[in-house]
């Protein structure tokens, strides 16, 4: 790596340590409630009452700030895509959003009653799931259904996006279908035939983070405005870190 840029990396992760340290000095001499994520970290205790200390709460923001923006914001993208495509969904969503939310924005306590606005971004990952594969290591040799042998210590490459595309759990799986996800189509599938965030004790630890932000992203910005696609618009995945579209999505964003 060029000197220059590793400098640069050594100045931005310096400054981005100072700010969290600040921002703690700030919050521990807070005598309310937990009032953001950093509070919340800042107040967590342990089963025997310890805290954490601040190398290890900043370790926690930094690990946030780096992982929890870029994959829910792709899955967002992607969702925003397939409603401007499906206007029928987008329009059961929008019913859904106004008759919660009444007009005002979503707060936490809003989520678990949109529904089908989560189905919406559980099939929206189903076709586009940000983490497109994820890589597990034999811990002793096992053989699979199907008669394969998979010898100790080898590497398992796991594709959710083939996967999540198999009509065996998904009829018409190219097809945008929130309705796969009601409480009913899930229970008629196997555990790991949907597994965007992983599986396992290996799971993303972000996941319930991710589902929150993506719901209340959705309830917030769907009554305000459309995204409509612009005409000969190439919309091609991209497998790279996560999955992307290769030239982006250009849109048009009318208010409502």
């Amino acid at each position: 790596m060029p000197t220059r840029i590793v400098w640069a990396h050594r100045v931005a992760d310096q400054t981005i340590r100072r700010t969290i340290d600040r921002e703690m000095q700030s919050r521990r001499g807070f005598s309310g409630g937990a009032i953001d994520i950093l509070s919340l970290f800042i107040n967590a205790a342990y089963p025997d009452g310890s805290r954490m200390d601040n190398a290890a709460v900043r370790d926690e923001v930094m690990t946030l700030m780096s992982t929890g923006y870029e994959t829910i914001g792709d899955a967002l993208g992607w969702t925003w895509y397939l409603l401007a495509k499906h206007p029928e969904v987008e329009a059961r969503m929008l019913h859904e959003i106004k008759g919660v939310l009444q007009g005002r924005l979503p707060s936490v306590d809003d989520v678990n009653k949109l529904r089908y606005t989560a189905m919406v971004l559980d099939e929206s990952m189903r076709l586009y799931p940000p983490t497109w594969i994820v890589v597990r290591m034999a811990v002793n040799r096992d053989t699979l259904p199907s008669g394969t042998t998979i010898p100790a210590g080898a590497k398992i490459y796991v594709c959710q996006y083939v996967t999540h595309r198999h009509p065996s759990y998904y009829p018409n799986p190219e097809r945008f279908d929130p309705e796969r996800f009601s409480e009913t189509a899930v229970g008629q599938r196997p555990r790991f035939a949907y597994f965007p965030f992983g599986g396992g004790p290996r799971t993303c630890i972000g996941e319930p983070f991710a589902r929150l932000e993506g719901v209340m992203v959705l309830a917030s910005l769907a009554p305000r405005f459309q995204f409509e696609l612009l005409s000969g618009a190439d919309v091609t995945p991209v497998p790279g870190i996560t999955l992307r579209p290769k030239t982006g999505i250009h849109v048009r964003i009318k208010p409502r």
